[in-house]
């Protein structure tokens, strides 16, 4: 049995709440987006910040 059965959450685990301004300036600032274009993603996909990135690659927000 694994001695360590805590769930580690990565970054990508973490959901996008676009209510709070602190979020949508982190991760606007990060994926170099605008917050409409953040709201849009995140609307669009689970939420998940690495589900949000591959929404916004895969409609070349971003590269």
């Amino acid at each position: 049995m694994p001695e360590n059965l805590q769930h580690q959450t990565t970054q990508n685990d973490v959901r996008i709440n676009i209510h709070q301004s602190k979020d949508l300036n982190y991760w606007t600032s990060k994926f170099g987006v605008s917050v409409i274009n953040l709201k849009i993603a995140v609307s669009e996909s689970s939420g998940k910040a690495g589900d949000v990135e591959q929404w916004l690659k895969s409609h070349k927000y971003i590269s």
